[in-house]
């Protein structure tokens, strides 16, 4: 080990350029599709930062980012290349990426296990743990803290305290890796020397801790931001959907996130024989290999004791511990025959580069890259809120891609980062306090949770008092509503919210099918309800169709003066059928009525019914008068006189 820690520095300097390239032509296939909603939360707060607005989001106070000093990072960056926010924050992160295999073949060098660091480096390269890192701070505090590491390995312990600072900087609980970098400096023989080593790191990463906080409350006006309470509250609340142990239940049973695929057949013996040769070593022992596994588990630990809902990207050290494991099996367990070394080496080589090989679908993927679909889907929301007034506040319960697109105020009903927004409505389960305390004008709800729309809505009736549907997009994923104050005049496609015309007694509230959940009127076998229709031109009926556990008829029928027209659905419980029918024009108004079928055996559900605003079907899509909607491309028609609204989907 001696003898390879004092040689030349070339081979790292040659595979990190290696890693380099290949990191750069990650980077360009992902630009433009890397970062998931929570990741859109700090880069808004980046933003803010880089055109001199301090930390804060747009219309709040609060801190809402998990790693302000990434939001500074990447604002300074910004303004510093003029590039924009998520392709900085993409570069950014394939450059930690490269940058923590450079170091994992560095630290193998140093401590007798090179051929391992250097496999290690190719697997955290091309593994789906770091690809889903893109844009978050995970990825540059691993890579601190395998650098603090490294120059701990070579002495040089205040370079390692600045490391380990800039790790707890970038994510607060990575700085759990100063704990073990201490107690590997512990020698009973030399206690007073153990405790100047550890005062040499301590010192440097303690001032320059203190200097960032000091810097962060003159920003931000505090240095806890909300995240912490909030999702712990998130974990509390009656909703019942979020759990503190998912993480760690979801670390061990998602060994197969690590490895898919065929690898896995490989992986577990790969695994375990990196395990029995770094446990039978003693000299050179892989003391820094250790430290890191050990790292990985303890903060995945720590993770679960903070009670926090639970976010993939959590257990990204513990993910990338586990990577070094089959890379680990490369090197040999100390057996004194050259043979059985040679044998074990070639054995676990060629299994390792059978893993390697099938990294190829990961490779494919990320040339392949597609963003992530909410990000054009809230898109489309962020523009019809610009259609708004200035002022106009837009409700929500993911709020990154929102916050990033819309040009009017974005408030969080969980509490990420609108300080109104109390966390005790969070535990309670009542969303709805927190939207009235936020005063939201728009309210976009995604549909995959009944759950959370209960929450959010209330009492249903209460609720279609105060806000009407203004936009429903069920086609393409993902699913979802925006609803307006019924005193704000509409921009969206809907004309006629008819379930706030309906009376109490009905039945409406949020009800799941296979697809997703939709605030629906249940009709009983038999029942049947009218609806008055407004005096108007040629309009759209559109409304989702579904049946609880069996199969149901629904008889849709449209009354207008002399005109009759009747529409018969079979339903069925795996989906929601969506429908859609022209109305003829009404110059004195109409009836629209809903029947389920009295042989019907189930009820029938009547999801988001409204009346679309009038349009006039392009020449080569003319439709008969009354004929419902046909499979084909989500988008339906829109309105001649506003054509860049949302519209929604037309069919299945």
């Amino acid at each position: 080990m001696a003898s390879e820690a004092q040689g030349s520095s070339r081979p790292v300097w040659l595979v990190g350029a290696g890693f380099a390239i290949f990191a750069a032509i990650f980077a360009s296939w992902t630009a433009s599709s890397s970062g998931f909603d929570d990741f859109y939360i700090t880069y808004v707060y980046a933003r803010s930062f880089a055109t001199g607005h301090g930390l804060t989001w747009p219309g709040s106070t609060g801190l809402g980012t998990s790693s302000p000093f990434l939001a500074v990072v990447l604002g300074s960056l910004s303004a510093a290349t003029g590039i924009d926010l998520p392709q900085v924050a993409n570069g950014l992160g394939w450059f930690a990426i490269a940058a923590t295999a450079t170091g994992l073949f560095a630290l193998g060098r140093r401590e007798g296990w090179p051929r391992a660091g250097l496999c290690a480096g190719l697997l955290w390269l091309l593994a789906i743990p770091a690809h889903n890192l893109i844009g978050n701070e995970y990825l540059p505090a691993i890579a601190a803290v395998v650098w603090a590491m490294h120059e701990r390995s070579r002495g040089r312990l205040i370079t390692a305290g600045v490391l380990l600072a800039v790790a707890a900087m970038f994510r607060a609980e990575t700085g759990l890796a100063a704990l073990i970098l201490a107690a590997l400096e512990l020698r009973r023989d030399d206690l007073r020397g153990s405790v100047r080593r550890i005062a040499r790191m301590a010192l440097p990463a303690a001032a320059l801790a203190a200097a960032w906080l000091v810097a962060l409350f003159f920003l931000a006006g505090t240095v806890i931001p909300r995240t912490l309470g909030a999702k712990q509250a998130q974990v509390e609340s009656r909703i019942g959907i979020w759990s503190a142990t998912q993480g760690l239940e979801s670390a061990i049973r998602g060994s197969s996130d690590v490895f898919p695929s065929t690898r896995q057949a490989l992986w577990l013996p790969l695994a375990l024989a990196g395990a029995a040769a770094v446990l039978s070593r003693r000299s050179p022992r892989p003391v820094t290999a250790l430290a890191l596994l050990a790292w990985g588990a303890l903060h995945l630990g720590l993770v679960a004791a903070l009670g926090i809902s639970f976010q993939h990207w959590y257990v990204g050290p513990f993910r990338f511990a586990l990577l070094l494991l089959p890379a680990l099996a490369i090197e040999s367990p100390p057996w004194p025959r050259p043979a059985l070394r040679t044998a074990w080496s070639l054995v676990a080589a060629a299994l390792f580069v059978a893993v390697l090989f099938d990294f190829r679908g990961e490779v494919q993927m990320l040339h392949e890259a597609r963003p992530d679909g909410r990000r054009a889907a809230y898109g489309q929301v962020a523009q019809l809120a610009g259609l708004y007034p200035p002022g106009t506040r837009l409700a929500a319960w993911e709020v990154g891609f929102l916050g990033w697109a819309s040009p009017r105020p974005v408030v969080d009903l969980l509490g990420l980062v609108s300080e109104r927004a109390t966390l005790a409505n969070i535990r309670r389960g009542d969303l709805r306090a927190n939207l009235d305390l936020l005063q939201g004008d728009l309210l976009m709800t995604t549909l995959g949770s009944p759950e959370m729309l209960r929450s959010t809505f209330g009492e249903s009736h209460r609720f279609l008092a105060d806000y009407r549907l203004d936009h429903l997009q069920l086609r393409p994923a993902p699913a979802l509503t925006v609803y307006r104050r019924a005193d704000l005049p509409g921009h969206g496609e809907v004309e006629i919210d008819l379930l706030g015309e309906l009376p109490p007694s009905a039945r409406i509230g949020p009800r799941k099918s296979a697809d997703f959940a939709l605030l629906s009127l249940e009709l009983l076998p038999g029942e049947r309800v009218e609806i008055a229709l407004a005096p108007g031109p040629t309009r759209s009926l559109r409304f989702a169709a579904s049946t609880p556990r069996g199969r149901a008829r629904l008889i849709t029928a449209v009354t207008v003066g002399a005109d009759y027209r009747k529409h018969p659905r079979r339903l069925r419980d795996d989906h929601w059928e969506i429908v859609e029918a022209l109305l003829p024009p009404a110059p004195a108004g109409g009836v629209i009525s809903f029947l389920c079928a009295p042989e019907s055996r189930k009820p029938c559900w009547v999801g988001q019914p409204f009346v679309a605003r009038a349009f006039e079907p392009p020449p080569d899509r003319k439709r008969r008068p009354g004929r419902s909607g046909r499979p084909g491309a989500p988008g339906g028609h829109r309105p001649a006189s506003q054509p860049n609204r949302p519209a929604v989907a037309d069919a299945p």
